[in-house]
This record gives structure tokens, C-alpha cells and sequence, in this order.
């Protein structure tokens, strides 16, 4: 086991995934707004810059050029697709609405005649009767 921290590989995954989480949440904490700080960014980022911190150590680059590379070679898109879809499908509704949802919402609220629907299009529990 201790070959294995030993490793020259290991050491540098180990310190660009916390470089990559200290980067990360510095930066997230700066773009915050006072007062409004929302967890759910900086848990969909950490993967993101994790990944980073590690391409960065294992290439030998700083985080900043590292991420310009994940970026370029769509490794930034990649691990943010797999996060959400992770969060999606282990804690759904955890993101709130999507933009295409509530695109919908907005769009089915409205009759043909532009008249308001008083009824939620979405709700399961509303049921026509044939």
C-alpha cells in the first residue's frame, strides 16, 4: 500500500485534484454575489477543475494553461456533461428547472388564443377525462 502513494503518478493525481479543488473554489467564491452563495455551483464545478488540477500536474503546465487545453480538447464540456448528468440522474430536480423546461412552461400557459391556462400543463395529477 505504501508503494502506492510512493508512486510519481499517484502523487501528482493526488496534488492536482487538490490544486484543482483549491482553484476551483477560490474561484467560485469570487464570482459569488455577498450573501448568495449557492452550493450547487460550486458542486458542479469541482469536477471541472478537478480534472484540470490533475491534466495540469500530469502535463507539467499551470492550472491556467491546463485549462485552456481541457477546454480546447473538449475535456472541460465532457466532465461537465457527465456531472450534471450524474446529479441529474441521482438527484433529480436538484439543478431546478432547465431553461428548455421553463421555455415550455411559459409556452403551454397559453391557449391558441393567447388566453391564460389556469392549469399546470406538467402536473401528473391532472387528468382528462375521455
Amino acid at each position: 500500500m505504501t508503494e502506492l502513494w510512493n508512486d510519481d503518478i499517484t502523487q501528482a493525481i493526488l496534488k492536482g485534484l487538490l490544486l484543482g479543488a483549491i482553484s476551483t473554489a477560490l474561484g467560485w467564491a469570487k464570482s459569488s454575489k455577498p450573501g448568495k452563495l449557492d452550493w450547487r455551483g460550486l458542486v458542479l464545478k469541482l469536477p471541472v477543475g478537478v480534472g484540470v488540477g490533475i491534466a495540469a500536474t500530469l502535463k507539467g503546465i499551470p492550472f491556467d494553461d491546463a485549462m485552456v487545453w481541457a477546454s480546447g480538447v473538449g475535456l472541460v464540456e465532457f466532465l461537465d456533461h457527465i456531472t450534471k448528468a450524474i446529479v441529474r440522474r441521482f438527484a433529480p430536480g436538484w439543478l431546478g428547472i432547465s431553461g428548455s423546461e421553463k421555455q415550455m412552461r411559459e409556452l403551454m400557459s397559453r391557449d391558441v388564443r393567447g388566453e391564460e391556462i389556469t392549469r399546470d400543463p406538467f402536473d401528473e395529477t391532472t387528468h382528462l377525462n375521455h
